[in-house]
C-alpha cells in the first residue's frame, strides 16, 4: 500500500445489495497510510474495494482468494473466458505471478527490466505473461466459452459467468 501515490482509496464492505462502503482519504505523500489499514484488512478477509488509478478507478481484491476473485468478476460481469488485471506493488509480486519482462534479444535494444526499474512506481502499465503462480481464476478459463455454447444449446439461453 505504501507505493500508492493517490490521493483517494475506496473499500467497500458486504455486498454490492447491501450498499454498505466505506470511503477512505489519504495525502499522495504516504504520511498518513495508516488510514488504509481498515480497507486492507477487508481486502484480506475478502472484500472487493475500489481504488482510484492514473486513468480510472479500478475493482481490486486479494489474487490469492478465489472467492473474492469470483465476487469481483460478478460485480464487474466479467466472463470467466476474459483474463483479469492485476495490481502488483512491489517487483516481487512480478516475479511471483508473472513471468517477468522479457529479456532485450539484440543489441541496441531496450532492457524492458532496466527500463521498469527506472520509471515504477508510475502510471505505467506492463502487459506481462502469467506465471503459474497466479491463481486460475484470474487467469482465462479457455472451457468457459465452450459450456457457455453448450448452455445455450441446450436452454436455449446464456449462462452466467
Amino acid at each position: 500500500m505504501a507505493a500508492w501515490t493517490t490521493t483517494h482509496a475506496f473499500a467497500m464492505r458486504g455486498t454490492v445489495q447491501s450498499g454498505t462502503c466505506e470511503h477512505v482519504r489519504v495525502k499522495g505523500d504516504g504520511s498518513d497510510a495508516w488510514r488504509l489499514s481498515g480497507a486492507v484488512e477487508m481486502l484480506r478477509k475478502g472484500g472487493v474495494g475500489i481504488v482510484p488509478t492514473d486513468t480510472l478507478y479500478a475493482f481490486a481484491c486479494n489474487v490469492e482468494d478465489a472467492r473474492a476473485v469470483e465476487k469481483l468478476r460478478r460485480i464487474k460481469r466479467i466472463k470467466k473466458n476474459k483474463p483479469l488485471s492485476i495490481l502488483c506493488g512491489k517487483f516481487s509480486e512480478i516475479d511471483k505471478y508473472t513471468l517477468g519482462f522479457p529479456a532485450p534479444t539484440r543489441p541496441g535494444q531496450t532492457d524492458a527490466f532496466r527500463a521498469a526499474k527506472q520509471v515504477l512506481p508510475g502510471p505505467y502499465t506492463c502487459i506481462l505473461l502469467a506465471s503459474k503462480n497466479l491463481p486460475k481464476e484470474c487467469v482465462r478459463d479457455a472451457d468457459a466459452k465452450k459450456r457457455e455454447a453448450e448452455e445455450v444449446e441446450k436452454n436455449g439461453r446464456r449462462a452466467h459467468a
